[in-house]
């Protein structure tokens, strides 16, 4: 965009621009450092917002917007400086009173100009909230939100937002007209850890309006490397789980992007790097994740845009059957819920984890809600093998209670913690036909926390070793979903007759597609297994 003696430019990078096309009211970009979020947040509001308000009757583009950034010091060196970059000082003028504000004008080429008045303020906690008191707002920007310690912010901005410009009363019709065209907040942000609201709000609770957009990984794990020895490599595009990554012509030297990323390497831990420059959330645990390589952007399936650009979900396939993993505990039981498609996709549907519940209780439970929520869908059930062992009061198992209970259901072939999590990570680790060989639906979301780090080994404090972990993971509420998961994992690995019932397909197009699978064998149908 260009006038008599300034000049615009901005391209936006592939996620930024799906950004920008989205009206929703409330939305988020999450990724790397140096990716263009700031950036492209600087454009977006006092300038495409800008020019898509409609005209008031004096051909004047009239929208006014906040800059929040969480401490004034940070407010002055980042924002601002970063507003001024792109808006220097030729088609705006600044206020340096408090509060600190722009006005951006300039003309349009179809006659009409722009005003666009841009407040910035320093906000943080709940009782910050007074300084917007008052304010008529078109829009609302939160710079760097991970370090915003509460939604009360964002929560007191969405009551100020859509309230300039005014509206007036058409002097031909009499009708009133006018008003903000487009109001919203939108926020950007490394990612935090997924016990902040950004996680909680934009992940689990996903209001109505509420939409994130992740940018790609600037570095990946280099083939073969893994967490406890890594190896990164620049994300170039060069896996089909992740779209390359964005911005880097943009960073450092003309020609060396690369380097502003690689250089940022040496002295990171696994999980620094995991969080800046992979733009994965941060786990708030102690110890090692149990699936290090788990990416919450290629397996939780509601992260993946269907051909209508909405969220997808992972679908029930009616004519296969619904398969459960049982795990017991004295404190906290769960079920998981799962299907295998005729592609051998393992998809993760939904969970149930209850505490302080008998097992008949739950068993009774899960009855009710197969019957309510899957009718008619053959059920196979596979537990916890010490699950299989007789009370001595009564001499009944938990497996023989949730057989009584109406749920046909048998113990996991093995109870090895290695085992389990190796098939698990046997479907993690394939890739079907652009898609990840294992799903996680948003009903799964103790699952999927655990995924990403909950479900933990502990390491161990001994005088001078610092890497030393237990050789099994913590047990806590994280931990048995997680067992439910790989007692349904494990079975169609290693168990003949587990694996032939879940490939029981009632219908003849499933019965088409598993026959087209069938040059996909899993380990163990003829060489007895990965062990």
């Amino acid at each position: 965009m260009a006038g008599a003696s300034w000049n615009f430019d901005y391209t936006a990078s592939a996620t930024m621009r799906r950004f920008h096309h989205c009206d929703d009211r409330i939305r988020a970009v999450l990724g790397p450092v140096g990716s263009g979020k700031s950036s492209g947040m600087m454009v977006e509001g006092a300038m495409l917002r800008a020019l898509k308000q409609e005209p008031n009757p004096d051909g004047i583009r009239q929208t006014r917007g906040v800059m929040i950034r969480n401490t004034y010091t940070e407010l002055i060196t980042t924002t601002l400086k970063t507003f001024r970059e792109w808006y220097g000082y030729t088609i705006c003028t600044y206020r340096a009173d408090k509060p600190l504000s722009a006005l951006v004008k300039f003309p349009c080429s179809d006659g009409t100009s722009v005003e666009c008045e841009v407040i910035f303020l320093a906000m943080d906690k709940p009782e910050d909230v007074g300084k917007l008191r008052s304010l008529e707002l078109t829009w609302g920007y939160m710079n760097e939100a991970s370090e915003i310690e509460d939604y009360a912010i964002l929560d007191a901005l969405n009551e100020r937002i859509g309230r300039y410009p005014k509206q007036w009363k058409d002097p031909v019709t009499g009708k009133l007209a006018g008003g903000p065209t487009w109001s919203g907040i939108f926020l950007d942000s490394n990612a935090p850890d997924d016990e902040h609201w950004i996680y909680d709000y934009f992940e689990v609770k996903r209001p109505e309006g509420f939409t994130i957009f992740h940018q790609p990984p600037a570095v990946l794990l280099a083939e073969g490397s893994t967490p406890e020895n890594p190896i990164w490599v620049p994300n170039k595009g060069q896996n089909p789980m992740y779209l390359p990554a964005e911005n880097i012509e943009h960073l450092g030297k003309a020609g060396e992007g690369w380097n502003y990323y690689m250089n940022q390497i040496p002295g990171k831990s696994y999980e620094q790097v995991r969080v800046m420059l992979q733009g994965e959330y941060g786990i708030v645990a102690y110890g090692k994740p149990v699936y290090p390589k788990y990416n919450d952007q290629v397996y939780y399936m509601p992260n993946r845009k269907g051909p209508d650009g909405k969220p997808r979900d992972v679908e029930v396939l009616r004519g296969l059957p619904l398969m459960i993993g049982f795990d017991f505990g004295i404190e906290f039981a769960a079920a998981v819920f799962c299907q295998l498609s005729p592609l051998r996709q393992l998809r993760v549907v939904e969970e149930l984890v209850v505490k302080d519940t008998s097992t008949r209780e739950f068993g009774n439970l899960v009855k009710t809600h197969v019957q309510n929520n899957y009718p008619g869908m053959v059920v196979l059930g596979y537990g916890d093998p010490a699950g299989n062992a007789r009370g001595r009061q009564d001499g009944i198992s938990d497996i023989d209670i949730l057989n009584e209970c109406g749920i046909p259901t048998k113990p996991c072939i093995t109870n090895k913690p290695k085992q389990r999590i190796e098939a698990v990570n046997w479907f993690l680790n394939r890739w079907i036909e652009n898609e990840p060989g294992l799903v996680i639906g948003s009903r799964c979301p103790m699952i999927r926390k655990g995924f990403a780090g909950r479900y933990h080994f502990k390491k161990i404090s001994v005088s001078g070793r610092d890497n030393l972990l237990r050789d099994k993971p913590v047990k806590d509420k994280f931990s048995h979903p997680a067992d439910g998961l790989q007692y349904v994992a494990a079975s169609i690995l290693w168990d003949e007759s587990a694996r032939n019932a879940a490939n029981n397909v009632r219908t003849a197009m499933d019965a088409q597609l598993a026959n087209q699978a069938s040059n996909m064998p899993l380990p163990g149908v003829s060489s007895g297994g990965l062990y």
